[in-house]
């Protein structure tokens, strides 16, 4: 059991509470000679408390980093990532933990460490995203403008437009006017550029209004406003920035910024159904095929909510769900293990026999142990694996030890 979930956290990214609760569990219940990256997360989290009570708060807050900011692309249990990590040094791994959980006067002791750690981060962009001001400050005195560039996006892209305005004022020297001439060079208006990506419109505000001391010079960055505006409401839509694509489509006609589908796709991809619904309501989908396809992206990425939504839409578009809008699609969400959007679909008319990669919806529910889909398919009609597909499916479950699956198909 531990091996699948283990596999299931570097997919969670920040969306499941129960990767962060499992690898948080992992952690405290490692044995000091397991795996060397769970001992490690917990031998940092033992160092930066004096109360051995609190070191399980400090687990906690640590994995919630892991998984939000490292899991999606470097899994922590993995063998070739805990080598990675062994081959840094602890106080590597230390630093970037105390800055995000704000410790400042270890950090200033320490003399404002410029660190970065594979499981953590870099002791500069955590303190522009999570630090207080005074941590941000610390930062701030010891910094090159290479390094408050990455920051600065860091925070914006956290949506913290006191930190963004308190960077791009600061200034660390005497002389009038040096740090603010910096944001105006090339290199500085692509910092400010990338600081539009961000969940808060206030940040927008600050920036292209006039109201701040720092702001976009367009001909530095972006051409036009309307090339501007499409980049970010792309990025949104696929990160589920609902306010800033509110704010964007409230001004499109002042920015010329048309319609596009892609906005649409680029929601239901990422599975972000506030900004779906939001363009729905803005640009509508009335073209049949492009519900279709909609529909197929949404169930095959499990976005239960989207799919059912997306159906509603086809049935009031057409009067009912045409059979060719769930044609294929049962087998392909068994196959993700996606067993609310399997039953989903059967209701609307879906296949239970129909294949995916050579194997039925049947022996993907099994494969995965997904009872209530498996008693789901069932109820719809499906068949167990004929003889000439058993021998695939057997070979699969000793592969993966699904012993329901042997015991199922097993002479």
């Amino acid at each position: 059991m531990n091996k699948m979930l283990d596999r299931a956290i570097p997919l969670a990214h920040g969306t499941f509470p129960m990767a962060r609760s499992y690898l948080a569990h992992r952690v405290n219940n490692e044995p000091s000679d397991g795996n060397p990256g769970l001992v490690l997360i917990r031998q940092v989290a033992e160092r930066l408390t004096t109360n051995g009570s609190d070191t399980k708060r400090y687990v906690s807050s640590l994995c919630s980093l892991i998984v939000e900011e490292v899991g999606y692309h470097s899994p922590p249990l993995s063998a070739r990532f805990v080598q990675w990590l062994l081959e840094v040094r602890f106080e590597e791994h230390l630093y970037p933990a105390a800055v995000y959980m704000n410790h400042v006067s270890e950090i200033q002791a320490w003399g404002t460490p410029q660190a970065t750690s594979p499981l953590f981060g870099s002791c500069y962009e955590l303190a522009a995203t999570y630090g207080s001001k005074d941590m941000v400050e610390l930062y701030l005195q010891q910094d090159t403008f290479e390094h408050r560039c990455k920051a600065l996006s860091a925070a914006a892209c956290h949506g913290r437009p006191d930190v963004v305005r308190f960077m791009l004022e600061y200034h660390t020297d005497a002389k009038p006017g040096e740090s603010r001439d910096y944001w105006s060079t090339p290199d500085g208006q692509r910092a400010i550029q990338d600081a539009l990506l961000t969940p808060t419109p206030e940040i927008w505000d600050y920036l292209l209004g006039g109201d701040g001391k720092v702001r976009l010079i367009l001909d530095r960055g972006f051409r036009s406003v309307r090339g501007m505006a499409k980049f970010v409401l792309r990025r949104s839509c696929a990160r589920g920035w609902v306010e800033t694509a509110r704010y964007i489509i409230g001004r499109a006609e002042e920015m010329s910024l048309r319609k596009n589908d892609r906005y649409l796709h680029y929601a239901v991809y990422h599975g972000c159904i506030d900004t779906m619904q939001l363009l729905l309501e803005w640009q509508g989908c009335s073209c049949p095929n492009e519900l279709k396809l909609l529909l197929r992206t949404a169930a095959a990425r499990g976005h239960v909510k989207m799919v059912g939504i997306l159906l509603d839409l086809a049935v009031q578009m057409t009067g009912s769900v045409p059979e060719d809008f769930v044609s294929g699609l049962v087998a392909g969400a068994a196959r993700g293990g996606f067993g609310d959007v399997v039953e989903l679909l059967l209701q609307h008319g879906g296949d239970a026999n129909e294949e995916f990669e050579e194997l039925p919806a049947m022996a993907y529910a099994v494969l995965s142990e997904h009872t209530r889909m498996a008693q789901c398919l069932l109820d719809h009609g499906a068949r167990l694996p004929d003889v000439a597909k058993r021998a695939g499916c057997l070979e699969r479950a000793e592969l993966e030890g699904v012993e329901s699956m042997l015991e199922l198909l097993g002479p």
